[in-house]
C-alpha cells in the first residue's frame, strides 16, 4: 500500500484508492485478534497455567503491539510515526495499563469471578479505534488539513455523546472535532466518520 498524505487516503499496488470502509475493518479485524488473545490469557489465568502477573504482563504486551499497529494505520505507514504519535499513544497506553493494574489487584483480592475476568477483560481490545483516529486527526494535521467535520452513522445506534460531538455537516477547525471513541460511551464501537480538508 502506498499513503497519500494531502489526500490521507491508501491506494493498492494497483493505484486504486482503498475506501475508508476497507480500512475500518482493519481495525476492527486487529481488535477482534486482540480480544482472542486477551480471552486466551484469562483463560490460562483461570486453569493456573499463568498467575496474575504474567497473564498483565502478556496483555500490556499485546495491548502496546495492536495499539502500534492501530498508529501506524492512522500515520501512513510505520516510517510516518513522529514523537507526537508516540506521545499520544504512550498517555493512552498508561490509562490502560493503569486500569489493567486495578482489574489484577481486584482479582487478586477475589473480586472479580472467572465469568467477569473473561467478559471484562475483552473490552481492552476497544480502545484501538480510538488510537487509529487519534493518530489519523494528527497525521491530517501535521500534513495540512485545517478543517474537519464529523458526521453520524444513520444506520448506527449511538451514544449519548455523539450527536454533540458531530458538527452537522459542517467543516470546522480541525482541533475542534474529537475523534470517534474518544471521550463517549461507545468507545470502540463508535460508527461516527471525519472527513479531513486542507484549506
Amino acid at each position: 500500500m502506498e499513503y497519500n498524505p494531502r489526500t490521507g487516503q491508501y491506494r493498492d499496488d494497483n493505484g486504486k484508492v482503498i475506501p475508508k470502509t476497507q480500512i475500518l475493518d482493519t481495525i476492527e479485524q486487529e481488535r477482534r485478534i486482540l480480544e482472542r488473545k486477551i480471552e486466551a490469557h484469562s483463560q490460562n489465568l483461570i486453569s493456573n497455567s499463568i498467575d496474575e502477573f504474567e497473564w498483565e504482563r502478556r496483555i500490556k504486551r499485546d495491548l502496546k503491539e495492536s495499539h502500534l499497529k492501530m498508529v501506524a494505520l492512522g500515520a501512513g505507514g510505520k516510517d510516518n510515526i513522529s514523537q507526537r504519535h508516540r506521545g499520544q499513544v504512550g498517555a493512552a497506553l498508561r490509562q490502560e495499563y493503569n486500569a489493567l493494574f486495578d482489574f489484577r489487584k481486584k482479582r487478586q483480592a477475589g473480586e472479580i469471578s472467572d465469568r467477569q475476568l473473561v467478559a471484562r477483560s475483552k473490552f481492552y481490545s476497544r480502545s484501538l479505534s480510538q488510537s487509529y483516529h487519534r493518530s489519523e486527526q494528527l497525521t491530517r494535521a501535521q500534513n495540512g488539513a485545517t478543517l474537519a467535520k464529523r458526521t453520524l452513522d444513520p444506520t448506527a445506534k449511538h451514544c449519548p455523546e455523539c450527536p454533540g460531538y458531530s458538527t452537522r455537516g459542517k467543516f470546522v477547525p480541525i482541533q475542534n472535532v474529537v475523534p470517534p471513541g474518544t471521550r463517549c460511551s461507545c468507545r470502540g464501537n463508535c460508527k461516527c466518520t471525519v472527513v479531513y480538508r486542507v484549506a
